[in-house]
């Protein structure tokens, strides 16, 4: 059984992560999407944790992707263990007993994980996903529109531009 973890801030979830998720199920048993709490490279989220993870929900439901219950189950698994680097996420998952994983990011940081916190130290596998032109940055500014299922919830919660 193979395992891949999706991770990043998806703060909005865009069509490019779909994709990615789609991408990484045809490759990997089970797809564990991990929000973080926090990017260490990143200024603080816009949107708060949970509304994150809802969104996501909402996405993945729209999408027709069905979500498994366990991160020992095939298929794509929503985490809600929020983290703040990478490590903490793959230890939360070595006590869980779940020690084979890949970790997928996308082509546009693959370079950037050896400046990972203690990285080098767990000797996970580098999944690369080629970068799609959708960006969670261009939907806050306004650029580029969300997905069409959090666009109820970006109005009601006033969220973005």
């Amino acid at each position: 059984m193979s395992t891949v973890v999706f991770g990043g801030t998806f703060d909005p979830i865009t069509q490019g992560h779909v994709r990615a998720i789609r991408t990484l199920s045809e490759s990997f048993t089970t797809v564990i999407i991990a929000l973080t709490s926090q990017n260490p490279w990143k200024s603080r989220p816009a949107t708060g944790f949970r509304l994150r993870l809802h969104m996501i929900r909402e996405t993945l439901n729209y999408e027709k992707i069905k979500l498994g219950q366990s991160y020992s189950d095939p298929g794509i698994c929503l985490s809600d263990y929020g983290y703040v680097y990478a490590k903490d996420f793959v230890l939360h998952l070595q006590a869980k007993s779940i020690t084979e994983v890949h970790w997928a990011v996308g082509s546009d940081c693959a370079a950037d994980v050896k400046n990972w916190k203690d990285w080098s130290a767990l000797n996970i596998p580098i999944y690369v996903i080629q970068r799609t032109e959708e960006s969670s940055s261009k939907v806050r500014q306004g650029a580029e529109a969300p997905h069409p299922a959090i666009i109820a919830t970006i109005a009601q919660h006033k969220l973005y531009r």
